[in-house]
């Protein structure tokens, strides 16, 4: 439906996959593949909201640096200039028993 919008009626689409957003905190095993930070969240926004003219069309992946993410967010990052700069790791002990 976006891509046709876009093409049809000469505006801007850009679609963003949301991963797990909640307060910032620790996170749990469950889900720290597509935690994405709410500083990072409002990056990729900000920054598709800005996105260049020639931007028509596009989906991205809103997650943060996680080291078990299993999309790609290097195309946002190429597109629209989003490097997230939280990862669901940083500060959180995973190899300890879940609380």
């Amino acid at each position: 439906m976006a891509r046709v919008d876009s093409h049809a009626h000469d505006v801007s689409c850009i679609c963003i996959r949301v991963g797990q957003v909640e307060r910032d905190r620790a996170r749990p095993r469950q889900g720290a593949d597509i935690y994405v930070s709410q500083r990072d969240i409002v990056q990729i926004f900000e920054k598709s909201i800005n996105a260049d003219e020639s931007v028509r069309f596009d989906v991205f992946y809103g997650m943060s640096n996680n080291d078990h993410r299993w999309v790609d967010i290097d195309h946002a990052a190429e597109v629209i200039g989003f490097v997230p700069e939280d990862r669901a790791e940083a500060h959180h002990d995973y190899e300890s028993p879940a609380l």
